[in-house]
């Protein structure tokens, strides 16, 4: 499925884009949110968001560690993740990355001349801990929310000051699922921003919090709405699953 740039903008704003909104008309995280997690260089500067989904493992976006000039993925050497902290840079547990498997789809494909290249295929990507992280990872949801449901935002996306150091949410009802995307969209200003990509859509059930998306992009529609756009994870629960196994 073909991909906008917004995916790029989203993770990547300070190199692509204009300054936008975190997680714009949400809300500072209060109670902590044992799965959640920063992905940040070495030097601890924040990248985009992911999701602990088992002990050695974290769910990011793919356009997150691809590198733009080659297309192919990041050194892990240079990531680290941050898990289980509502604070970007202090607490929860710190993790250095050892590998990086985007989904076999995901590439960057030649933008217009003069144009940055766009991204195409699923936008998931998971990414192996040096060591495990014993906290709760999120639990995947089973299926796709229907339209109306209220799904959780959660990210650190760009302020008017840079990247907030405290977790930011929004809850918004689904708007859409289409293919592997779940759309929201909304007439009042809110939406996910640039550096939200890669932090997850939850829904609440009867048994606790399931993960059910992963932010692509955020952005403006052509009628002047707002969107945000999330692959839906629920779809490619056996890709997840199959590589925690088979990858030592």
């Amino acid at each position: 499925m073909k991909k906008t740039l917004l995916a790029v903008t989203a993770a990547l704003m300070v190199i692509t884009a204009a300054p936008a909104q975190a997680i714009v008309g949400g809300k500072a995280t209060e109670k902590p949110v044992s799965w959640m997690a920063n992905l940040q260089g070495t030097d601890g500067s924040h990248h985009c968001g992911a999701t602990l989904v088992a002990p050695q493992w974290v769910l990011t976006a793919a356009h997150c560690i691809l590198d733009f000039n080659t297309g192919k993925p990041v050194d892990p050497a240079g990531l680290q993740v941050r898990v289980g902290s509502l604070n970007r840079s202090a607490g929860g547990t710190l993790a250095k990355v050892s590998q990086v498997r985007p989904h076999p789809s995901a590439h960057l494909a030649p933008g217009p001349p003069g144009s940055p290249p766009s991204f195409d295929g699923t936008d998931l990507a998971l990414l192996k801990l040096d060591r495990p992280v014993w906290t709760p990872p999120a639990l995947l949801g089973g299926q796709t929310p229907a339209p109306g449901t209220p799904v959780r935002l959660l990210g650190w996306g760009w302020d008017d000051t840079g990247f907030p150091e405290q977790l930011q949410e929004l809850t918004l009802p689904l708007t859409e699922a289409r293919g592997d995307i779940l759309d929201f969209v909304t007439d009042n200003g809110t939406r996910v921003g640039a550096g939200d990509s890669g932090g997850p859509a939850v829904v609440a059930t009867k048994s606790g919090p399931r993960l059910v998306g992963v932010t692509h992009a955020g952005g403006r529609t052509a009628t002047g709405g707002d969107s945000s756009t999330y692959t839906d994870a629920t779809r490619y629960r056996v890709w997840i699953w199959t590589t925690i196994a088979s990858w030592k």
